[in-house]
């Protein structure tokens, strides 16, 4: 019955991404920064006594996490480069930042990459995931056209 509920939530994440990349452009990226946002918070409240629940009890949100993460940063650094001003340099730093601490772990760990990071405190990846988030955010108002 375990396996069952699990396979539920599985399937369910992949159509609700799959759902988000279909979203109009703005709605897509406040989508994904309220994604960044929630996976970023929620364990931070944890830690802090404000929550009494985290998402440690579903492993599948770290795959639905990764694929956010990249398709964010991948907008980070597009988005950045149309942008006007020394902005887009921020922008695109946090896009390649979010990629690199999350993918490489990911690839080294399935031994994809010969190299890894060094071991990093998770409050590490969810404060980048809030700032991830955020820096989305302001991206989404600053892009000209929908």
């Amino acid at each position: 019955m375990v396996d069952v509920i699990g396979n539920i939530i599985s399937i369910t994440i992949v159509i609700i991404l799959i759902i988000t990349l279909i979203l109009p452009k703005k709605i897509r990226y406040i989508t994904h920064s309220i994604f960044l946002l929630m996976f970023g918070l929620v364990p931070i409240f944890y830690k802090l006594g404000l929550l009494g629940v985290t998402f440690s009890d579903a492993p599948q949100l770290a795959y639905a996490v990764l694929f956010i993460i990249v398709i964010a940063g991948r907008t980070l650094i597009v988005e950045g480069i149309r942008i006007e001003g020394g902005i887009k340099f921020f922008f695109m730093t946090v896009g390649i930042l979010i990629i690199i601490m999350t993918t490489i772990p990911v690839l080294h760990q399935v031994d994809a990459l010969s190299f890894g990071l060094p071991k990093i405190p998770p409050i590490i990846n969810e404060v980048l995931y809030v700032i991830s988030g955020i820096t989305l955010i302001v991206l989404t108002f600053m892009i000209e056209k929908d």
